[in-house]
This record gives structure tokens, C-alpha cells and sequence, in this order.
């Protein structure tokens, strides 16, 4: 260890002889332009010139940000207002890291990391407590046991991996996690950790100039980030080294302003400066999260803040617009609204569960300004004055030391103690056990069971929403004189020649190869009498999930490279069904086209769960039926079309015992019918199904024993 401590100690020294030639050749009169950092007279530290633009851009990314979560002004985009922070945090913190280059860099080394950990801690620390105690009253037993777990991590600055490793098929909402943002703090902090000594192994190379080294780092881990989005998105989305290229787009321009002013000709900077504002805003309400992400998606926003940053008031229009007094001072309070502005998000919608209304969410929205003042004036400027002073002073880090361990023993408690179900009343707790959902289906392929070669069979081919249907059908098929085998992959119709994509440019996911070696095995088998085709008809033919449900697209094409759009899924969708259906019947088999279960787009059980604490009634847990034949009207109308086509095709409608003549309940003779948004468990398969009657083996399904 100690050698590794001389060893860092003589590398970050020899970064200062690049930091010192930039400061040579600048502009000795305009610190604020990258001129000399120290003071001639005394030869003490300046600090640079305060740039109110800059503070006036934080104001413009939290209110995107805040639009975005809020549900405010149609800002798609608004997400982007992170990336907007992590450019800004490249060019201040690498501004910093020039400061002081006449003396060795290491001795700043350690100050430079306190203040850094004094300026993010405490603010973060104190809403970490907050959601805690709320989350307490309010959560249910397994949110609050959630909850503990990612507090434990929040506070560790590691929150990025715990909520990439939540990521899955049946990822939770993120309207259940009152600490997700935390992940953009975690990966600030790891960027800090690592940003000196990746500058001081650019400045050693001795082959290229900082600057250029730096631009060469921007283009290769813009391209990794790309990639990265392409093929594991989210990965990219939360982990700090998808989001380097952000920060280093900051960094060049620290660096070019150190050597140069920005431009000399005020027209063209004006043009430039609005031409970035513009291009700014437009990716506010272009951009969306079903793009690549972070790269290239976030690029025009990235490129435009750093044109807004590198140009400052060589832009008199731009620069005095994002100087405007009201957003400075949202830029100055922006990392406490950052913070305050989720938590009450997600309890307030808890509390409204499923749908907040419009007035409740513009309260609620009013609400994070004083909130986030009494944060900024209380705890976050207090304690990073103190840490610029005394950035290791003992008061200081005994209250940091004892704070982040009741954290940690607190967030762990919840956890073993299964979120403490004890803090609710027993008839509250019997009701909440009482509804219980059911597991979800099993997500994994399933290749179907070694039968008999000469057992009159039954083949339920799909995706997930066949899987739930299995044990039901299991039972009926047995019932009818059959064995049922299953083919069923997540997330893969069962429709065969097509690939399935989440956008253009990302990586078919392997439903071709999984469908094509299903359909040739029905095929092949004369065994097989009946093929049932089930799956999340609605998802494949609109393309997008339902209500507030997480989750990426879904476009079908006939090509691994074809690009995507609703119509030509839909074309492909029709297309591909028939076919693979005129296939089936053409080789004898007799079809099966069930149709599909509503969605809510809210975890119902969740819903009827959190209407015993709250007291509102189950009918908010329930969708009109007119939504549900809009989502499901073009799927049913194609899968009729098919089946009036052919007397061996039937398609059978599940919707109806979960329906009435206005809304579809989750709930079943009072019992719950579902495990998650979209999927039922076996109270509801049987429900669904209960009407189907397969016909025995050997015999013929009649005509007019279509579902209606």
C-alpha cells in the first residue's frame, strides 16, 4: 500500500508540467476564460470567475428533469437534465484539478476529494433518513425491505449496481423506489474518484497534448457507450463508464478555454450560442427513453451544453438568458431539488396509487421548491462551506462516520425483518396476506417435456402469457385425452419468420431461431393435434407496454437490420400470424388462437394491496373496458380474420370473465387473479379458460364452437 501511495503520489505530481504549459499560454486577464488561476501580488489561489450561465443551465436541467418525472409539458426528453449535470460536473471538476498547478498536484489530492464528499454527502444522507422514515409509515412490507437494501447502497455511493442488478423481465416499477435517483449521485461520485488519475495518465502519455488525448477519449467511449446501448441497455444507462464521454465533452472544454478564448467574432458566437439552445430544448421534447441510451441519444443534448459552456459571454444573447436571476437561483438550489423532487414522487403516488391526479401532481411539484430551500439553507450549504475549510475536521467526520452508520444498521434491520410487517394491524396484516399474489410465470425457455412417440399431443407455443396458461391447460388437455408439451420463450410471439427489436439499431433478440426450430418440430411430429398459440398479442401489434408499465418497445421485422415503425410491426404482425398459422393447418393441425388477458398497466395486487392501508376503494384498481378493446382491437381483429378464414382455426377470447359492461377487475369472485400488470396466476388461468372445452383426442373441433 505505501508503494502504491509513492507511486500515485509521483504520477499525479508530473500531471501539473501539462496543467502548467495551458496556463502559460493563456490569457493571463481573463481567469474566467481560462486566464492564470493564481494571484500576481501574493502568488495565492484564485478561484475562477463564477460563471452565472453555468448555474443558469443547472436550472434548465432540473426543470426538464422535474417536467419529465412530473409528467408536465410533454418533456420526453426531460430525463436528459442528468446528462446536462454530468457535462457541467466534467467541466468544473477538471476546471478545479487546474487550480494550484505551481506546487505538487497530490497535496491538493485528498482536500479535493473532501470537499467533493462534503458537497454531495450530507444533502444525500439527510433525504436517505427522510425516505426511510417516511417509507416506514407508508410502505409495504416488501417495498420497505427494498428500501432498506438500496439505502444501504445510496449511502455508499454504489446505487448505479444495485439498481442495474434490479433490472430484468419483471423489474419493479420505479414508482416503488423512492432512492432510484440516487444512481446519478453514485456514478458523480465515481467519476470524481477516478477523474484525476485518468488525467494525469493522459498527461504522461507524452504522445499526444491533454486536449487531444481527451477528445480521443470522448470518440472511443462514446462509440463503447454506443454499443454498450445497443447490447445490454440497461447497463449502459446506469453504470458510470456508459456515461464517461458526457463527463470528458465537459473536460474538453475546461481545457480549451485554459488555452483560448472561445471565439472571437461576437455574431458568430451569438449564432452558435443559439443554434446550441435551440438544438438544447429540441432534444427536450424529441428525445425519448425508447432510444439508444445514453449513446447516441443524449449526444445533441451533450454537444449543445458544451457549446453553451465553452461560448459563456463571448454569446451575449445566450449568456444573459441563462443568467436570468429566477434560474440562477434553481441552479443554485438544483442538487437539493434533484434530491427532494423523487422521494416525494414516488410516496405521493404511493399514497394515490395508481393515478395521482393533475392538481395532486402540480402540488406536489410547488411542493419541492421549499422543500428543496430548506435542504439547500440548512444542510447543503452549511456543511460544504465547513468542508471547504476544514474538509477533515474531526466534528465533521465523526458526524459523517456516525450518520452513514445508523444509516447502514437501519437500512439493514428493514431488510432482515422483511420490511417490519409487524408496523401494521393484524386485521391489516391478515387482509394483506389473504391477497398474496402468485409468483409469475416462469420467464426461462421451456422446450417441452420428453413425451411418448405415439401420445396423442397438444402444443401451447408463446411467450410468457402461454406460460401462465400451462398448468391449466395441462389438466384440460389431460382431461381430453392428450399430453401437453410447451414451447415458450419471454418475450418471443409465436410467429414465425420474424425478429423482434427494440429499435432500429439494437441486436434482434433470438425469437427467430426459437420460433423457426418450434414450428419445425410441430411439424415434423404427426402426433401433434392441436397447437394453442398464446401470447402478449397486444404488446407485438402496438409496439409499446401499457400505461405506466417499464420496460422497452417491441417491433417486429423480417430482417436482423430492417429499420422499425408501428406500421411496418403491424404489416409484419398480420402477416406473420397467417402464416404461421396456414403452416400448421396446411400440415393437419388444428389451431388454437387464445386471445389475450387484459393489461392494467399498474401492479394490480400492489394496487388492492395498497388500498387496505390507504383506505381509497378497490374500483381504482381497475381499468375501463373501453381501454382495454382499444389496446386489444387490432390483435383480435387480425386473430378473427384468421380464424374465419379456416374451419381447423378457433380463437378464443380470455377477456371476458375478468369484464363487465364498463370495467376489467384483477379480482375474481373477490380472490386475485393476477401476479403482475399483464400476467395472471393460476386463479386467473382457470378463470380465463374456463369455457375453452377441448374436444377429445381424435376428435373435431366444430365450426360454431368458436369462442364469441
Amino acid at each position: 500500500m505505501i508503494t502504491f501511495l509513492r507511486f500515485a503520489t509521483v504520477c499525479l505530481d508530473s500531471i501539473t508540467g501539462d496543467f502548467h504549459t495551458a496556463r502559460r499560454n493563456s490569457n493571463s486577464d481573463n481567469p474566467g476564460r481560462g486566464g492564470k488561476l493564481m494571484n500576481k501580488q501574493n502568488d495565492s489561489p484564485r478561484k475562477p470567475a463564477f460563471r452565472n450561465d453555468i448555474q443558469g443551465l443547472r436550472g434548465v436541467a432540473i426543470i426538464a428533469v422535474l417536467l419529465f418525472h412530473f409528467r408536465f409539458g410533454g418533456a420526453s426528453g426531460g430525463f436528459l437534465g442528468v446528462d446536462i449535470f454530468f457535462v457541467i460536473s466534467g467541466f468544473l471538476i477538471t476546471t478545479i484539478l487546474q487550480k494550484n498547478t505551481d506546487r505538487p498536484f497530490s497535496r491538493n489530492l485528498l482536500t479535493f476529494y473532501g470537499k467533493r464528499f462534503w458537497r454531495i454527502f450530507p444533502a444525500c444522507i439527510v433525504v436517505i433518513l427522510a425516505s426511510l422514515a417516511a417509507g416506514w409509515l407508508i410502505l409495504l412490507p416488501e417495498d420497505l425491505a427494498r428500501l432498506g437494501r438500496s439505502s444501504i447502497f445510496s449511502a455508499l455511493f454504489a446505487s448505479d449496481f444495485f439498481f442495474f442488478g434490479e433490472a430484468g423481465y419483471f423489474d419493479l416499477s420505479g414508482i416503488f423506489k423512492p432512492l432510484l435517483h440516487t444512481w446519478s449521485l453514485a456514478v458523480e461520485m465515481q467519476f470524481y474518484a477516478i477523474w484525476p488519475f485518468l488525467l494525469l495518465w493522459f498527461s504522461s502519455t507524452g504522445k499526444l497534448s491533454l486536449t487531444k488525448a481527451l477528445v480521443l477519449f470522448f470518440i472511443l467511449m462514446f462509440a463503447g457507450s454506443t454499443a454498450l446501448s445497443i447490447g445490454d441497455p440497461e447497463n449502459a444507462f446506469f453504470m458510470m463508464y456508459s456515461r464517461l464521454w458526457e463527463f470528458a465533452a465537459g473536460a474538453i472544454v475546461a481545457l480549451a478555454l485554459s488555452r483560448r478564448p472561445p471565439c472571437s467574432s461576437t455574431v458568430l458566437a451569438g449564432l452558435f450560442g443559439w443554434l446550441a439552445m435551440i438544438l438544447l430544448i429540441i432534444s427536450f421534447f424529441t428525445v425519448s427513453n425508447d432510444m439508444l441510451l445514453p449513446a447516441p441519444g443524449a449526444l445533441l443534448a451533450v454537444l449543445a451544453t458544451a457549446g453553451l459552456i465553452g461560448l459563456g459571454s463571448a454569446s451575449p444573447a445566450t449568456f444573459r438568458l441563462l443568467s436570468f436571476p429566477p434560474l440562477v437561483w434553481i441552479g443554485e438550489i438544483s442538487y437539493s431539488l434533484y434530491l427532494v423532487h423523487w422521494p416525494l414522487i414516488v410516496y405521493i403516488s404511493y399514497l394515490l396509487y395508481p393515478q395521482p391526479s393533475f392538481a395532486t401532481r402540480a402540488l406536489a411539484l410547488a411542493a419541492c421548491l421549499p422543500l428543496a430551500f430548506l435542504l439547500y439553507r440548512f444542510v447543503e450549504v452549511p456543511f460544504r462551506d465547513r468542508g471547504k475549510k476544514q474538509p477533515f475536521a474531526p466534528v465533521l467526520v465523526g458526524t459523517a462516520i456516525a450518520t452513514l452508520a445508523f444509516v447502514l444498521i437501519t437500512g439493514q434491520f428493514v431488510l432482515v425483518r422483511d420490511g417490519v410487517p409487524e408496523r401494521f394491524a393484524a386485521p391489516t396484516l391478515a387482509a394483506l396476506d389473504r391477497i398474496e399474489p402468485h409468483p409469475g410465470p416462469q420467464v426461462k425457455w421451456q422446450g417441452g417435456e420428453t413425451l411418448p412417440v405415439t401420445s396423442p399431443k397438444i402444443v401451447l407455443w408463446g411467450d410468457s402469457h402461454a406460460l401462465h396458461f400451462k398448468n391449466t391447460l395441462a389438466r384440460e388437455a389431460s382431461a381430453a385425452g392428450y399430453r401437453l408439451q410447451t414451447l415458450a420463450a419471454p418475450s418471443c410471439p409465436p410467429i414465425y419468420g420474424v425478429y423482434l427489436k427494440r429499435h432500429t439499431l439494437s441486436i434482434a433478440k433470438g425469437c427467430y431461431r426459437k420460433n423457426r426450430k418450434a414450428l419445425y418440430s410441430i411439424l415434423r411430429n404427426p402426433h401433434i393435434a392441436i397447437v394453442i398459440l398464446a401470447a402478449r398479442w397486444s404488446f407485438y401489434a402496438e409496439t409499446r407496454r401499457f400505461g405506466g408499465e417499464a420496460g422497452g418497445r417491441a417491433f417486429l421485422t423480417d430482417s436482423k437490420w430492417a429499420a422499425v415503425s408501428v406500421s411496418r410491426s403491424r404489416s409484419h404482425f398480420a402477416g406473420g400470424l397467417r402464416n404461421t398459422v396456414q403452416r400448421l393447418v396446411d400440415s393437419g393441425k388444428r389451431v388454437i388462437l387464445l386471445g389475450q388477458v387484459p393489461e392494467f398497466g399498474f401492479d394490480p395486487p400492489r394496487c388492492i394491496k395498497m388500498s387496505l392501508v390507504s383506505g381509497i376503494g378497490r374500483e381504482v384498481c381497475t381499468i375501463s373496458i373501453a381501454k382495454m378493446r382499444q389496446r386489444q382491437k387490432f390483435a383480435e381483429q387480425v386473430m378473427e380474420k384468421i380464424a374465419s378464414a379456416s374451419s381447423k382455426v378457433r380463437f378464443f377470447r380470455t377477456s371476458g370473465p375478468f369484464c363487465n359492461n364498463s370495467v376489467c377487475s384483477p379480482l375474481v369472485s373477490g380472490q386475485i387473479a393476477y401476479s403482475d400488470d399483464d400476467h395472471i396466476n393460476p386463479t386467473g388461468a382457470d378463470t380465463a379458460l374456463q369455457n375453452l372445452r377441448l374436444p377429445h383426442a381424435g376428435a373435431v373441433i366444430p365450426v360454431s364452437d368458436r369462442s364469441p
